[in-house]
């Protein structure tokens, strides 16, 4: 037996009232529920997005959705972790020839 992962986008809602999360649930997934700021993480296939946020804008309750940029995140630790590392060489470089003044 084999699953197959579909590919989800992130998407994030603004809404009027924060008693209106329980109709956002037939559309994906929530991850995530702001009460103080009314806005929701929804995930939600990445197939037909374009059509889920249009049809999403257009209810009375939203005041507006907008898509995540989560993809757009350079999410490379192992590059962050070099670059970390030579700037902790370059500082420890700089302590030293500014100590001796």
């Amino acid at each position: 037996m084999t699953t197959q992962l579909t590919s989800r986008k992130k998407l994030i809602i603004w809404l009027k009232q924060v008693k209106d999360i329980k109709k956002l649930k037939r559309y994906g997934f929530i991850t995530y529920v702001s009460k103080t700021f009314r806005y929701v993480c929804l995930y939600v296939d990445a197939k037909n997005h374009h059509k889920l946020m249009n049809h999403l804008s257009q209810k009375s309750f939203i005041v507006k959705v907008k898509q995540s940029k989560i993809e757009e995140l350079d999410l490379d630790f192992e590059n962050q972790k070099n670059l970390m590392e030579s700037l902790r060489v370059e500082a420890k470089d700089y302590n030293q020839t500014h100590e001796m003044r």
